[in-house]
């Protein structure tokens, strides 16, 4: 690592890209940290900083700093997606669901398609049970790409869990006809077939 005075911005923002760059996400968020409390940084460095600490963050479980690097971003700019995503991430993580759900909708008004936000979405419903509504945002996302293993995989679990197991399965073959090596498909698919076989039969 560079020698360089603690208060060198540039020097540090540098050595925490580096870092991120590497997945060395515990030293690039104490690097980022640095930027941050330093005199020297500008404010693009500085805004630049907080979003690196909010990506090095979230991967080490910093999850309240993440929500306050985050905010703060958004108080100057309330429309960026991806801060809004990456909050809203946080938030799925924190189990903090409803806070999930409003982040997610402010995304959605701004970019109605937007994937990731979607995907953040039906990922919140089904892990609160809100099975019939998760249907409605993974039919979206596969409106917009059918072939969305994501997506797939969500109405395979959302139709499992209203027990409607024929239509599981026939997503689970879906799956399987666009990637033949899917395990998670493969096996929800067996597991499946065995179940209804047991409770057929008796």
């Amino acid at each position: 690592m560079d020698v360089f005075s603690d208060d060198d911005a540039q020097a540090s923002f540098d050595c925490a890209k580096k870092l991120l760059d590497t997945r060395d996400d515990k030293e690039s968020f104490k690097y980022f940290n640095k930027v941050l409390s330093s005199k020297t940084k500008t404010d693009e460095l500085h805004f630049q900083s907080l979003w690196g600490k909010c990506v090095s963050g979230l991967v080490i479980n910093k999850f309240d700093e993440v929500k306050e690097c985050a905010n703060e971003i958004l108080d100057d700019n309330p429309e960026e997606i991806n801060v809004l995503n990456l909050l809203t991430q946080t938030h799925i993580l924190c189990e903090e669901y409803d806070e999930a759900l409003q982040c997610g909708t402010t995304v959605l008004k701004i970019e109605s398609e937007n994937m990731d936000a979607l995907t953040l979405r039906c990922d919140t419903l089904l892990k609160i049970g809100n099975y019939d509504n998760s249907i409605r945002f993974i039919d979206r996302m596969l409106g917009i790409d059918g072939e969305n293993i994501h997506a797939l995989s969500f109405k395979v679990s959302a139709l499992w869990s209203l027990r409607r197991f024929d239509e599981a399965i026939l997503y689970c073959d879906i799956i399987l006809k666009i990637d033949k090596n899917n395990s998670e498909a493969k096996e929800n698919r067996e597991k499946l077939v065995e179940y209804l076989k047991e409770h057929r039969n008796n």
